[in-house]
């Protein structure tokens, strides 16, 4: 993949202008930014549809578990807001978005406001009913932020995650996480402060509980703060595919990495 700087712009080759589609494997696109994507009732998201070749679109019924569309959220675009205390939430459906072959690349936009507790940003784990498969957190409780990759055996393995110490922003951050099966299990935050798992699950056992944006299930840990954007490939992605996807969020949302 040939990935550079035009005018300011990045651009994948002969492609034109890169977006995260220009990279295969790309299997859930969230875009904020991008108004003709969320459904909206009132104020409310009841869709925010997934701009990747997979459907996996972000739905929400019950109105008092909808979150707040914010047209002006960050760097003057649009980002979706949740509130803790209000149980807010969306599903993406029990969808597999990995490989136990080729693994996993989680990218996101997020703006946290502390209150205290654990934050689950976008996951695919129900701790409570032993169904653990993946999810990507910031822990205020501790004061961390964490991926992890689960091998779904019914216990946590604390060294299936990939934890940055001490660093729990209330800022806008890009966290990217890369899953390489039974080698390593890796999170950055703004292209940088990467820090990595003592271990990683040789693979992961899809269950029947659905990836959760702004929440863990079945019913706990919820986030408070902006979602701006989700990217997701069922592929471990190379530093430089890494890169080039952290150097499109970078332009975007107005975030130094």
């Amino acid at each position: 993949m040939s990935v550079k700087l035009f005018n300011g712009r990045l651009v994948n080759g002969s492609m034109g202008e890169f977006t995260p589609k220009s990279i295969a494997g790309c299997v859930l696109w969230l875009d904020a930014a991008d108004a003709s994507t969320i459904s909206l009732n009132g104020s409310k998201v009841s869709q925010w549809d997934d701009k990747s070749d997979s459907g996996f679109d972000a739905v929400q019924a019950t109105e008092a578990d909808q979150p707040d569309y914010n047209a002006t959220g960050m760097n003057g675009k649009g980002t979706i807001d949740f509130v803790a205390a209000d149980t807010e939430f969306l599903s993406c459906g029990d969808n597999v978005v990995y490989s136990n072959t080729n693994g996993m690349s989680v990218f996101v936009v997020v703006d946290h406001t502390d209150d205290g507790a654990n934050q689950m940003i976008v996951t695919k784990y129900d701790a409570a009913n032993n169904k653990r498969e993946w999810y990507l957190a910031t822990t205020f409780a501790d004061t961390k932020s964490n991926f992890s990759t689960q091998l779904a055996n019914g216990t946590f393995d604390p060294d299936e995650v990939a934890t940055i110490a001490a660093y729990a922003p209330t800022v806008p951050t890009i966290f990217s996480s890369i899953w390489v099966p039974d080698v390593s299990t890796d999170i950055y935050a703004n292209g940088g402060s990467k820090s990595s798992a003592v271990d990683a699950a040789p693979t992961m056992t899809d269950t029947d509980e659905p990836i959760y944006v702004g929440k863990q299930g079945p019913a706990n840990n919820y986030m408070n703060g902006k979602i701006a954007e989700i990217i997701i490939y069922n592929t471990a992605l190379s530093d430089a595919a890494r890169q080039a996807v952290e150097t499109y969020l970078s332009n975007k949302w107005g975030i130094t990495i």
